[in-house]
Formats: C-alpha cells, sequence, structure tokens
C-alpha cells in the first residue's frame, strides 16, 4: 500500500473523510487483492437495505460492533455472505496507525455487484430475519457479467508480437483482469517465450555448428586440391588472375538492421 492510499483510509477509519480523489484510490487498492469468502456485518439506521454503490462498502467482522456502534439498536443489521470478493482488512494493514479504532474489526469490500437472497445467487434482496436483522450473499460482479476465466481466451486477445515487451504483469492490456488472473497470463507467456528462445538457440547452434564444420572441410579439401592442381595450373593462372585481381579494387560494404518497432494499443474485452 502506498503512503497516498494509507493517508486515505486513516482519513476515512478514523474521521469519515473522503475526497472523489481518495475513494477512487481505495477502490483501486481494493480491486488489486485476492478476493475471500467471509461473512461481515454492516449496521444501518431505519434503512432495511444497502444501497447500490459502485466503488466499495465499509462492514464489521463483528456483529456486536455493527449492532451497538452503527445500527440504532432495533434496526437494522445485516449478515452479509461475501462470495469471492476483494477485500481489504483495515486492521491487516493499519493496525497501529488507527489506535482504539481497530477494535471496530473494520473490513471493506469491493462495491459494484448484487446483493441475493440465497446462495443460490438467483433472486435480488435481502431476507428478513426479524428483530431488525437481515441477511444477504454478494457477489461483487453479477455471475452473468464475467465468465469463468480461460487463458487460453486471453492469449488469443494478445498478439504474439507483443510479448517480448511484456516484462510485468501490469504490461497485459486486457481490462477486465484481476491482479493474479494478470500474474497467470503473464507466467504462460512467460513459459511461451522460454519455448519460442529454445528453439531460435537450437537453429542458431546448427547454424553455428554447420559453419564450423563446413570451414574446416573447406580448408581441408582446399589444401589437398591445391597442392595437387597448383604446380599444373599456378603458371597458367597465375599471371592472368595477378592482373585481375590487382586492378579490381576491393569495396567493405555494411549491412545495416532495420529496426521493427512494435505499437502498443490497449484492447478492451468483454470480459
Amino acid at each position: 500500500m502506498d503512503e497516498v492510499t494509507k493517508a486515505d483510509l486513516i482519513a476515512y477509519v478514523k474521521d469519515q473523510e473522503t475526497t472523489q480523489e481518495s475513494i477512487g484510490r481505495i477502490k483501486k487498492f481494493c480491486q488489486a487483492q485476492p478476493p475471500v469468502s467471509l461473512v461481515v456485518y454492516r449496521g444501518h439506521i431505519g434503512n432495511s437495505e444497502i444501497r447500490y454503490n459502485s466503488n466499495w462498502y465499509s462492514a464489521t467482522k463483528s456483529k456486536k460492533v455493527a449492532k451497538e456502534e452503527f445500527s440504532s439498536g432495533d434496526c437494522c443489521v445485516f449478515t452479509i455472505h461475501l462470495v469471492d470478493v476483494p477485500v481489504i482488512d483495515v486492521n491487516k494493514w493499519l493496525a497501529r496507525e488507527i489506535g482504539d479504532y481497530n477494535e471496530e474489526e473494520e473490513y471493506i469490500f469491493l462495491g459494484g455487484g448484487t446483493f441475493y437472497t440465497d446462495s443460490t445467487l438467483k433472486n435480488e434482496g435481502f431476507v428478513d430475519n426479524n428483530n431488525g436483522e437481515y441477511e444477504c450473499w454478494y457477489v461483487s460482479t453479477p455471475s452473468s457479467d464475467k465468465p469463468p476465466f480461460d487463458i487460453d481466451r486471453i492469449l488469443g486477445i494478445i498478439d504474439e508480437d507483443e510479448y517480448d515487451i511484456i516484462e510485468t504483469p501490469d504490461d497485459i492490456m486486457v481490462e477486465g483482469l484481476s491482479e493474479e488472473e494478470k500474474r497467470l497470463v503473464f507466467d504462460k507467456i512467460q513459459e511461451l517465450k522460454d519455448k519460442r528462445m529454445g528453439k531460435s538457440g537450437g537453429t542458431k547452434n546448427g547454424q553455428k555448428n554447420w559453419q564450423k564444420n563446413g570451414q574446416k572441410n573447406g580448408q581441408k579439401n582446399g589444401q589437398k586440391n591445391g597442392q595437387k592442381n597448383g604446380p599444373k595450373n599456378g603458371p597458367k593462372n597465375g599471371p592472368k588472375n595477378g592482373q585481375k585481381n590487382g586492378q579490381k579494387k576491393t569495396k567493405k560494404t555494411k549491412r545495416t538492421k532495420k529496426n521493427k518497432t512494435i505499437k502498443r494499443q490497449r484492447r478492451t474485452s468483454s470480459y
């Protein structure tokens, strides 16, 4: 966590202070966390629903804290079953910085998702358990909007010419991937690059050995034939070739290799 985001979280936890910029930074950090499944609690005063929030929600691991600190006592306390949702465990990151506020056992979980009445995730809403308590199951994105992660499909989106300029997972410019998914794609690309380099190395070594053996055999045969034909052809061809080669000027040429520039483009996908 960078120092700016840390300051944003401290201001929110201790003083409930946020700005549009700080909300965005906290959301970005939350998105980078691995998804988990756990139960958290949220207290409201007189409101039997949790309003949609595209950024993030705040909750606590303690039902007692949700009821005594954040509800009216009579209404309302929500038991929220998070299903594979990125979260920020505030105490994990800021236990010393927030002092007594760590007793709230606060969690921030990613917004933009849907609340369901049961674990089948078919019917949206909240179950009324009476006594001012409600229960729900939450996923950060509707299950119909995000297909299962398919690494082969992602690799099909990325041009192979771009493999050489992908040096970190952040260089994978396919939208909708989590940090963990980017890491999996990155590792696979490195594996493919290693295989490709292995094939190139074999060709290179083959050429090297062919040149080495060719030169060796050429020198051997040249010496043999030269000794045999030299005395015979020397008097005949010597004056002729000497005049020809002496008049011929040598010219050294330099080969240049044209650099190929690969232009990276940011792609969008429905993933």
